[in-house]
C-alpha cells in the first residue's frame, strides 16, 4: 500500500485524491482512538470485577 502510494505520487496531486488520503488518515486515527478507548473500558470493568470479589 505504501509502495503503491509512493509510485503514484505523481498523479496523487489532484484534490480528490488528497482529500481521500486525508479522510483515510482521519479514519485510521479515529479507529485507533476507539480501540484504545474500548481497551481502557475493558480494563476498568476488569478492575471493578476484582474489587467486587
Amino acid at each position: 500500500m505504501v509502495c503503491f502510494l509512493l509510485s503514484c505520487r505523481g498523479w496523487i496531486l489532484g484534490t480528490k485524491w488528497r482529500r481521500w488520503i486525508v479522510e483515510f488518515i482521519y479514519y485510521l486515527l479515529f479507529l485507533s482512538w476507539r480501540v484504545i478507548h474500548l481497551q481502557n473500558s475493558i480494563t476498568q470493568i476488569g478492575v471493578k470485577v476484582e474489587i467486587i470479589r
